[in-house]
């Protein structure tokens, strides 16, 4: 693996610097951030949460119009912070409109979705420069050059969180209607399984109990003779983690395999997040899906009746050109049917250069908030309807505490549902089995089970 340091490391120059990252969008880029955190580290550089920094790094997304819209609002900000800080962008955003991005008033560096170390080194010696009172002008137009290989400088050793999420392929090889992310991630690139082992055993010997394997296509993860179950089986043996979980999944991939092989794991706890995106077949063919709403709901009721217990959450998008109210309707039946313990739902994002952009019957944006808000409602009604179940069983939980807030320690459960248990003390980094007491909301209240 590549993990060697920019020559120019500022430990040499006994110059201090200091580093703030912004990560924008999915599980992907929050652990790229991280990766390009710890080179910084290395190099010296000390990265902070926010504040006055000398050197900001936006790691970009592009899946909606506001998530660009956020990090043009990223970039005037950091730049107003200090007029003499060094400011890179990086990710989808920057990939799509590098030239937009670049005439960002405030931005020094663009980098695209690939080689994002690029950024990390090219702005530290781009400040460099800038203490010394030197002029410097960098140039990084190779990092847009995505290329057909897995980039195995990215790795990780450290977590912040309970939770630590673990990357094991990039790109996308399907062609959804609405999606720009194929363009500006590229073809499906698988990392190498002893990579992902290796680097889950470090961050296991740092004290992570819990991984997500994360990809921009979890569910097409193929590297020689190891699929996805054969890298899950492996990552089942290592000493130390003791819940595995896996990124958003194609629902056409959770066949009867899939759904016996994670029954056969230790550790895969029982919760998968699914990229449904409708539960109307009209919708899904106009989506170019692979899949329809019967083979959806039959592979997510195949895997209920071997896990018993099994939680699902999904992606959902509403207003998708041509959707009728008949298709939504379809879409809250799928939703009533399943029980999706929570839904992330989108309201359709015009992305210019992709199919469903040059639709006809684009949706107008109040039925679609509309409808988000119908949706929204339903969800809270199932969840709450789950949380109430869940309740009257009274059944104990493992809980892993996350956070700790007002003397309460808030965690999931191997499901997924939330807990909160009040008066313990800091819980944060502990597994505790709890009972449960009642329902506050969206999460459950409990005590610890002595």
């Amino acid at each position: 693996m590549n993990n060697n340091n920019n020559s120019n490391n500022n430990n040499e120059c006994n110059i201090k610097l200091t580093a703030a990252l912004y990560t924008l969008g999915c599980k992907v880029n929050q652990y790229e951030s991280r990766a390009m955190a710890e080179r910084l580290k290395r190099m010296g550089v000390s990265v902070r949460n926010g504040g006055v920094c000398d050197i900001y790094i936006i790691n970009s997304c592009a899946v909606t119009a506001e998530s660009e819209r956020k990090t043009r609002q990223l970039i005037r900000r950091c730049a107003a912070l200090s007029k003499d800080a060094v400011v890179a962008v990086c990710g989808c955003s920057s990939q799509l409109h590098r030239e937009r991005i670049a005439a960002v008033a405030g931005v020094d560096i663009v980098c695209g979705s690939a080689d994002k170390h690029a950024a990390a080194d090219k702005a530290l010696e781009l400040a460099l420069l800038r203490k010394q009172n030197r002029q410097g002008v960098v140039s990084v137009d190779r990092t847009f050059d995505i290329g057909n290989e897995y980039d195995r400088s990215m790795a990780i050793s450290g977590f912040d969180r309970v939770r630590a999420y673990v990357k094991i392929e990039d790109g996308c090889n399907a062609r959804c209607a609405y999606c720009i992310i194929p363009r500006v991630r590229g073809p499906v690139r698988s990392r190498p399984p002893s990579d992902i082992t290796g680097e889950i055993e470090r961050l296991a010997a740092s004290g992570c109990r819990e991984i997500v394997l994360t990809g921009i296509e979890t569910s097409a993860y193929s590297y020689g003779s190891t699929g996805l179950i054969g890298l899950l089986e492996a990552v089942d043996k290592i000493k130390g983690i003791e819940r595995i979980r896996l990124g958003s999944m194609d629902p056409a991939f959770l066949t009867a395999a899939f759904a016996k092989g994670i029954a056969g794991l230790e550790h895969f706890m029982p919760h998968l997040h699914v990229s449904l995106q409708s539960g109307s077949n009209r919708i899904l063919r106009a989506m170019r899906r692979k899949y329809n709403a019967e083979t959806a709901l039959r592979n997510l009721e195949n895997i209920r009746a071997l896990i018993p217990g099994m939680q699902f959450s999904a992606d959902i998008i509403v207003g998708f050109p041509g959707e009728t109210e008949e298709d939504f309707s379809e879409t809250l039946r799928f939703a009533q049917r399943t029980g999706f313990l929570h839904i992330h739902i989108f309201t359709y994002s015009r992305r210019p250069g992709t199919e469903a952009a040059e639709m006809p019957d684009q949706t107008d944006e109040a039925l679609k908030n509309e409808r988000a808000a119908v949706l929204a409602a339903l969800q809270a009604d199932i969840k709450s309807a789950i949380l109430d179940s869940t309740v009257k069983a009274g059944k104990p939980a493992r809980v892993l505490f996350e956070s700790y807030k007002d003397k309460s320690a808030f965690g999931h459960a191997e499901d997924f549902t939330e807990y909160a248990v009040a008066g313990e003390g800091n819980l944060q980094g502990d597994i505790r089995t709890v009972m449960p007491l009642s329902r506050d909301g969206g999460r459950i209240t409990c005590r610890i089970s002595i």
